[in-house]
């Protein structure tokens, strides 16, 4: 019995490994990225305290263009949630500036949004 070495690009089309670090994955015929290297699109998000609750809007990296997504929470921890849940910088400046807008009702921050992420804020 043989063995075959496979090359890195039979893998990769295939989808055993990441296509820019090599990292190993499950089978699925296709090429692919690891959750690590998937490309990300970067948006910012705007919240703000209104009467309602708090009022999370969505602008695309351009700063003009609105998404139609708009979330409104009772709670400003759904806010350091969903920052964390879309890839927020994890810097300790960041962190206060999340914190700090909190704390006077308003303010803003980028996130990096895996495709899936993006498509769902796409939508109405």
């Amino acid at each position: 019995m043989t063995t075959r070495k496979t090359s890195s690009t039979t893998q990769r089309d295939t989808g055993v490994i990441c296509c820019r670090c090599q990292a190993l994955l499950p089978p699925v015929y296709r090429e692919r990225y690891c959750h690590e290297c998937e490309p990300r699109h970067r948006i910012y998000m705007h919240f703000q305290n209104a009467n309602e609750g708090w009022r999370i809007s969505f602008l695309e990296q351009d700063l003009k263009t609105p998404l139609p997504r708009v979330f409104i929470f009772q709670d400003a921890g759904k806010i350091v949630e969903l920052a964390v849940r879309g890839g927020a910088d994890n810097t300790l400046a960041d962190r206060q500036a999340l914190e700090h807008g909190i704390s006077i009702g308003r303010g803003g921050l980028s996130l990096n949004l895996t495709p899936e992420q993006y498509q769902t804020l796409r939508k109405t």
